[in-house]
């Protein structure tokens, strides 16, 4: 039997969902499973043609999906190797892989060898990947039946009137504070944060994020409570590990429900992030459709991908595109927000995926096309995460003076950033908290945030203010909750220690 081609067509799928365990669930990988073995099948039926062997043909097809699975990654290696100063273009990678692809359909039809043994040899070796990915993501699955315990937090103590203030909770992805701008990028940032005050935020100008990572960071800012206290085990590391349990802490999050207790309609400005890309408890989901970030992620390790230089990408299908047209999209949306009707004031979670990468602005909100400019994947490069905060900064001036001059009463105004911009990166082997530098860690925790709270509500606030209190004194201001401040502490973790939360407050706290 020749079964290899299609083996070899569903491992990159399982090997990336063995890799994100944790982000995603098998709800995402049966459509690209289903699309990768007609793939399979159609070269598969297409080298028969002009082979006329089906084992041979089975050889071709095999590897011709391993080139074009293996593609990006090559791409990747090459530039790393080349250290972001040499690289191979787009169109002469692909010249590369058509003559391998050419060479190998010649030396496979002429060959006089016996096929049936490399067709068992490449049955087994295929078979044995598939096997070993699907080992791997049955032994991290989360259980099925886990969900969290409800969350800890208080009612709030008065039910919304119609006039209480609308309240915007703006998750700026990996925005760093004053210090660490100008410590890893040599960037005076004065001028942004003068503008914030000018309009009257409170600037936390030594603030300090609770966790080193989305993931950790946005159950926690959302819960009003560190992970420990929101684990059904009392561990933190649970909720990091179990899908589940995470998401439903994100999604049915306790301000959430307790604003819409309250009489507040939930608006969701969704992120390319599958987590908060959508939410299903909110009354609104505002996003530009797109791949969901899986898919995404896997099409761009193919062949395919550089042909969206070519065509255009009029199917969608570049993250990076998309990436650029749904931050323009959300800051369009969110300017109509003071004027949205929906007969109660409004509660809007807006998660901005930048300056976090992929790096797709200029300075000036220009695209950036990956041709010209290779150091734009996932990973950090300090120039383009710089130029993408400065359009970033210019994006959320004119979206605060749209709301503030369209709002009919003062809204709460919340900027915050989940972590820095984690500017040093960490080797991947590193598994203890203790031997990670100090300057790392501050590259990791010294975030950003800044809070417009009317009628003196920074009077409430301070300057290390972390983001698992925003929400308390927010609550605490305006519904006259009785919530009690918990200690400001900055948790990081390791995945090779299994992500054991340390305290390093001490160690990144400033001067």
């Amino acid at each position: 039997m020749i079964l290899h081609p299609f083996l070899f067509a569903i491992f990159p799928i399982l090997f990336l969902f063995a890799r994100n365990i944790e982000e995603v669930t098998w709800g995402h990988v049966y459509v690209p499973v289903l699309l990768s073995l007609v793939l399979a099948a159609l070269l598969l039926l297409l080298v028969r043609i002009f082979m006329r062997d089906w084992l041979k043909s089975g050889v071709v097809a095999s590897v011709w999906l391993l080139l074009i699975f293996s593609y990006g990654h090559i791409y990747d290696v090459i530039y790393k190797l080349g250290e972001g100063v040499v690289w191979v273009p787009h169109k002469v990678l692909l010249i590369v892989w058509l003559v391998i692809l050419s060479v190998a359909f010649y030396l496979v039809r002429k060959s006089k060898v016996d096929f049936k043994v490399i067709n068992r040899g490449l049955n087994f070796m295929a078979g044995f990947l598939v096997a070993l990915s699907l080992i791997n993501i049955l032994l991290h699955q989360s259980p099925l039946d886990v969900r969290p315990t409800d969350s800890s937090a208080q009612p709030v103590g008065q039910s919304a009137a119609i006039d209480n203030p609308d309240i915007y909770f703006i998750l700026l992805d990996g925005y760093s504070g004053q210090q660490n701008l100008e410590e890893f990028y040599g960037y005076d940032n004065s001028s942004f944060l003068n503008d914030l005050k000018s309009r009257g935020f409170y600037v936390a100008d030594k603030s300090l994020s609770n966790y080193a990572t989305t993931r950790s960071s946005l159950p926690s800012a959302l819960n009003m409570d560190y992970l420990d206290a929101l684990s059904p085990t009392g561990e933190a590391e649970y909720v990091r590990k179990n899908f589940f349990v995470h998401n439903e802490l994100v999604n049915n999050n306790a301000i959430s429900r307790l604003l819409k207790d309250s009489g507040y309609a939930y608006i969701h400005f969704g992120s390319m992030w599958e987590l908060t890309a959508k939410n299903p408890y909110a009354d609104i989901n505002v996003n530009k459709q797109s791949l969901s970030e899986f898919l995404a992620i896997l099409y761009r390790t193919t062949a395919f991908y550089p042909f969206n230089y070519v065509i255009g990408d009029w199917l969608n299908l570049d993250v990076r595109q998309a990436q650029w047209d749904r931050i323009y999209y959300q800051f369009e949306e969110l300017a109509k927000m003071p004027d949205l009707e929906v007969g109660s004031p409004k509660f809007i979670f807006f998660h901005v995926g930048i300056p976090h990468g992929p790096y797709v602005f200029n300075q000036n909100g220009s695209f950036v096309v990956e041709e010209k400019d290779p150091a734009v994947g996932w990973e950090h490069a300090p120039e383009s995460y710089l130029n993408q905060s400065i359009f970033l900064n210019r994006q959320l001036i004119i979206a605060i003076d749209s709301i503030l001059s369209q709002s009919k009463q003062p809204p709460v105004i919340i900027l915050w950033s989940d972590h820095a911009s984690r500017a040093i990166v960490l080797d991947k082997d590193v598994d203890r908290v203790a031997d990670i530098s100090d300057v790392a860690l501050r590259s990791y925790f010294r975030n950003f945030g800044a809070y417009l709270l009317p009628d003196n509500g920074a009077d409430e606030l301070y300057k290390t203010i972390t983001p698992v209190n925003i929400f308390r004194v927010v609550l605490n201001k305006y519904f006259g909750a009785n919530l009690q401040l918990l200690p400001d502490i900055s948790y990081m973790d390791t995945p090779k220690s299994g992500y054991k939360y340390e305290d390093v407050t001490s160690r990144v706290a400033y001067e």
